[in-house]
């Protein structure tokens, strides 16, 4: 009793190792599932964020580009002009540069103002959009940063500024500055340059609705921030301060995706940057990661509640575990036993009717596939009634058994044998012609006729089969098909005096 016990515990504790360590498995498992989750997030929305800085980043582009094309149709109109505005401006000239100004200043809802320098960086025309500023006509604007990079670098034709603050409204405005060239002469007659509110942007993007923390913003060549969806307070216009996005302008890269610490509103987020073309832009769209990971906390908080319940199933299961295979093998057998009866005839051990219609259905699928003749053999014993009514049943069934006895020892191992009821019998012949099923019947039927079964009282009992046989002639023939051709054969047989064999349609 005592060794019972300590073998009992032993197994119990065989289980609970088992249980502990699939656990652990399974923990594990969460874990890097967890972790590669994670990092799937993370790559998805630095995935989504870099297409959606792109699509914005070829909207600034154009938009510039629209500048551009203004900017050009207004060098067409007045660089015939220039040379009479070398020295300064004059009335006359700079009344007829207004004029062109003016035409233009409303083609674009980004241009709040257009001006005109002449080659030493003097005001000579401007507009903005309530009419000429003629209080800043002969100013010296050679300084301005629109001015002096052109007139410094001779080979350029185009300039985009960084940041400005307007002094009254405070707004944020960037210039777009152009050369003025005369057809046939060298050098620089000047610069148009149009001043551009970045809050105007913000139509392009929208709102950045792909997130609820999204954002997209704008910077210039230093950093400085030009416009920021959402707006954060005292940020426009100031240096944007973390390392990753100071690198990333000093390098010759046009796109980049990071994860850092954003200087405007202190939160770590996912953040894709990229270049604009050809201009000094940036275009920034980030989220936040606390929100692109919101959804895979809630998991980890699920997934942690699971293990636990997991490890509770799987303790309770070891304990279990002894009791539940013993009642696993004992259904198995049972289950085995089960199957055979409902396959095997209770007196003849050879298949019954239900699974000769299994068997014989698959194999005359397999031979239409590999167009492979097969042939049916239908046997009955001539005159079973008599036997019963003269020996006894006993005998009859004695007589069923030998006849299987002989058929199993003179057919292959790949033909079907079964019992179709009382005394009646069906053989499956696979990949046999008609011809070659008559000569397996003729020696089967001349055998069963050697055969006998001895009677009690020393007397022996002979008996006779007739068969009838068909065989498939197409694909499209069927198992019914073939066993009621079968089966006509085997009454013409009978009629013809039984103990004979007979081939369908011959």
């Amino acid at each position: 009793m005592g060794l019972c016990f300590v073998k009992i515990e032993i197994k119990k504790n065989y289980f609970l190792l088992l249980a502990l360590l699939a656990g652990a498995l399974i923990g594990l498992l969460e874990i890097y599932q967890l972790v590669h989750t994670r990092q799937t997030l993370i790559e998805n929305a630095k995935q989504r964020n870099a297409n959606i800085a792109k699509i914005s980043a070829q909207r600034l582009e154009g938009a510039i580009r629209e500048i551009d094309y203004i900017m050009r149709g207004i060098h067409d109109d007045v660089s015939s002009m220039m040379p009479r505005l070398v020295s300064g401006p004059n009335k006359e000239a700079t009344g007829k540069l207004n004029a062109v100004l003016l035409k233009k200043i409303n083609t674009h809802p980004w241009i709040f103002g257009l001006g005109i320098m002449n080659a030493k960086g003097v005001f000579v025309s401007g507009v903005d959009r309530s009419g000429p500023v003629k209080e800043s006509i002969g100013a010296d604007r050679s300084f301005r940063e629109y001015f002096s990079y052109l007139s410094s670098h001779p080979d350029e034709e185009i300039h985009c500024s960084g940041a400005f603050e307007e002094l009254n409204t405070k707004d944020i405005w960037f210039a777009y500055s152009r050369v003025i060239r005369v057809e046939g002469r060298n050098g620089l007659f000047g610069v148009i340059y149009a001043g551009l509110y970045a809050k105007q942007m913000a139509g392009l993007f929208g709102m950045p609705d792909f997130a609820k923390t999204g954002a997209i913003a704008v910077v210039d060549p230093a950093g400085i921030l030009l416009l920021r969806i959402p707006k954060v307070a005292r940020t426009e216009g100031k240096k944007s301060n973390f390392p990753v996005l100071e690198r990333f302008l000093s390098s010759s890269s046009k796109m980049l995706r990071a994860i850092t610490v954003s200087s405007w509103d202190g939160q770590e987020r996912v953040c894709a940057f990229h270049k604009v073309g050809d201009f000094p832009y940036t275009v920034i769209v980030s989220s936040t990661v606390k929100e692109d990971l919101e959804q895979w906390r809630e998991q980890c908080l699920y997934q942690t509640a699971g293990l636990v319940l997991i490890f509770g199933l799987l303790i309770g299961i070891a304990l279990l575990a002894g009791r539940l295979l013993k009642i696993k093998d004992l259904l198995v057998e049972k289950s085995k036993e089960l199957e055979r009866q409902a396959q095997t005839d209770h007196l003849t051990g050879i298949s019954n009717r239900r699974h000769f219609f299994e068997l014989a259905g698959r194999e005359l699928s397999r031979g239409k596939r590999s167009s492979k003749p097969m042939a049916f053999l239908m046997l009955d014993i001539d005159k079973f009634k008599r036997v019963n009514d003269t020996h006894g049943h006993d005998i009859g069934d004695e007589v069923l058994k030998a006849l299987c006895n002989t058929c199993l020892g003179m057919i292959r191992n790949i033909d079907i044998f079964a019992r179709m009821g009382g005394e009646e019998f069906a053989i499956v012949l696979p990949e046999t012609s008609k011809a070659q099923a008559r000569t397996i019947a003729e020696r089967i039927r001349e055998k069963l006729s050697e055969t006998s079964v001895s009677l009690p009282q020393g007397d022996a009992v002979f008996f006779t089969v007739s068969i009838g046989i068909s065989g498939t002639a197409s694909k499209e023939a069927t198992l019914d098909g073939l066993l009621k051709s079968a089966d006509v054969a085997l009454y013409k047989a009978k009629r013809y005096g039984r103990n004979r064999v007979c081939v369908y349609k011959e």
